[in-house]
């Protein structure tokens, strides 16, 4: 039974994966594409999950989900340039986009098909520990210790503060 929600979570979130790539790259709003890409890193973190790695699926959320992707949408917020102006995507491009992602989708499915063995011995054996990993990383997120991550936690949002105060101030030049 595991297995099989195992697998079926895994589907699903190549399905949602696929969906929201698509749709970052084909809008013509930036702040939608801002959005589609956040939503698209969440969804990146639940394959850390399934895979077990619990910590990089916290760091996919505080860096990139909370950090990068919410900085960059306060910049096209705030420098409200191309806002209200639809991209220009010509045919060419998307022509080019749809060759380059149909090479690496078909080496995909050679590298599954050809190069995987048929005894299943890729398959990850997951281990199930008596402490969750996640409450471990909770602990470690407080704790101020040598083990502990609450100094570089700050750093990142010192670093991300000063980033904002950045583009605050490009955008009222």
């Amino acid at each position: 039974m595991f297995k099989f929600t195992h697998i079926f979570m895994f589907y699903t979130l190549s399905i949602l994966s696929i969906f929201f790539s698509i749709a970052t790259i084909y809008t013509n709003k930036t702040l939608r594409a801002a959005i589609f890409l956040c939503v698209f890193m969440i969804i990146n973190s639940g394959f850390y999950l399934l895979l077990g790695a619990e910590f990089l699926a916290v760091v996919q959320m505080l860096v990139y989900v909370s950090g990068i992707v919410v900085l960059l949408i306060f910049v096209i917020m705030l420098t409200d340039t191309l806002q209200n102006e639809d991209v220009d995507v010509n045919t060419s491009r998307k022509l080019i986009s749809i060759i380059i992602s149909s090479v690496f989708f078909l080496i995909n499915v050679f590298a599954i098909v050809f190069v995987f063995p048929d005894n299943n011995d890729y398959i990850i054996n997951l281990t199930v520990y008596e402490e969750s990993n996640l409450a471990n990383i909770g602990f470690k997120l407080l704790d101020i210790g040598y083990s502990g991550y609450v100094i570089p936690f700050e750093i990142i949002s010192l670093l991300l503060l000063t980033s904002l105060v950045g583009c605050l101030k490009i955008s009222r030049k």
